[in-house]
Formats: C-alpha cells, structure tokens, sequence
C-alpha cells in the first residue's frame, strides 16, 4: 500500500477509477455507499448487508471518503443533538408544571369543599339564631 501514504483527502470522491461507470461491479459498489450511508442514519443492519459492506469499506478511499463525509455531518449531528437536549429539558420542564398544576388544582378543591362546609356552618348558626329569636318574639308577644 505504498501509494497510498500521501493521498490528499480533498481529492478523494466516492467512487472506484478501476471500474468504468456502466459497470455492475460500480453499481454493486455505488449500492453499498449508498447503504452504508442509508444504515448510518437507520442503525439497523442485516447480518449479510454488514458482512457485504464491510468488503466494500475495506478500501483506503472509501474510508477516507467516508471520515470526510462524518466531518461534514458533524454540525448537523451536533445541531440535532442540542435541539434533542432541549426538548429533552423543555419536556421534563412542562411534566415538572404539570405536576406542580396538578397539586395546586387537589389543593383548590380541597380549600373550596373547606369553603363550602364553613359556609354551610355559618348558614345554618344564622338560620338558627334567626328561629331562635324568632321563638324569642312570638314567647314575648304571648305574654303580652
């Protein structure tokens, strides 16, 4: 592999000069670029597809190939990693208020059926007095 040592990766592009490109020896190996980069993405792989591929990705070029093309999707990756991070905290934040909500909400209902049951007590001490003195009058109005 001596020819390989000093391969300037710029000029490196995903194809095989050997092979001409109406070949179906390029089209089997343009397939396989075209999976590895699909199954990249998928993480899902048959047994046959990575055993095929791996023959593919042997070669100096494609591995090459392949590094820059990483490179290149690493601030993609990146970006979609830090938008995940921040949904992530975003979700954890509202399910946080949620429950928080939720325990304001129990609370509420609990100091309104604390309201109403005072309100009934008062209610009904009112009517009482109100019977009570009402009794009063009519004993009054009966000795006189």
């Amino acid at each position: 592999m001596p020819e390989y040592e000093n391969i300037d990766e710029d000029h490196i592009v995903p194809c095989f000069p050997s092979t001409s490109a109406s070949s179906p020896e390029f089209s089997k190996k343009t397939e396989a670029i075209t999976f590895l980069l699909q199954a990249k993405g998928k993480r899902r792989l048959s047994a046959f597809k990575i055993k095929y591929s791996k023959r593919i990705s042997l070669s100096l070029k494609f591995r090459v190939w392949k590094a820059k093309v990483d490179k290149e999707c690493e601030k993609e990756i990146a970006e979609r990693k830090k938008n995940f991070l921040r949904l992530k905290r975003e979700r954890e934040r509202l399910l946080t208020g949620q429950s928080e909500l939720a325990m304001k909400c129990e609370a509420l209902t609990e100091n309104t059926r604390l309201l109403r049951a005072s309100f009934e007590r008062h209610q009904a001490l009112y009517l009482q007095s109100i019977v009570h003195s009402f009794l009063q009058a009519k004993e009054m109005s009966t000795y006189m």
